[in-house]
């Protein structure tokens, strides 16, 4: 029952992030626009993925999220000049 895809249902899968885990953004519905953290390989159930103040994030901050952490994995200042 926890693979079932009416959970689902109405959203894109955008990133796999290993053993399993991956993201989601919902299409439709009143959660439309919001990214889901999907760690079912691991036992748990979908949630909405936070952001470090607890807010739920949309696409956006989803994505200046990730966007800053592969910076920071390649050792770039997005403040530098280029």
């Amino acid at each position: 029952m926890r693979y079932d895809p009416r959970f689902t249902s109405g959203a894109l899968c955008l990133s796999d992030e290993g053993c399993g885990l991956t993201a989601w953004l919902v299409v439709t519905g009143s959660q439309r626009g919001h990214m889901w953290r999907d760690p079912r390989s691991d036992g748990e159930d979908l949630r909405p993925t936070r952001a470090a103040d607890g807010s739920q994030l949309d696409f956006a901050g989803w994505y200046f999220e990730w966007l800053a952490a592969a910076e920071t994995a390649r050792g770039l200042d997005r403040r530098q000049q280029i």
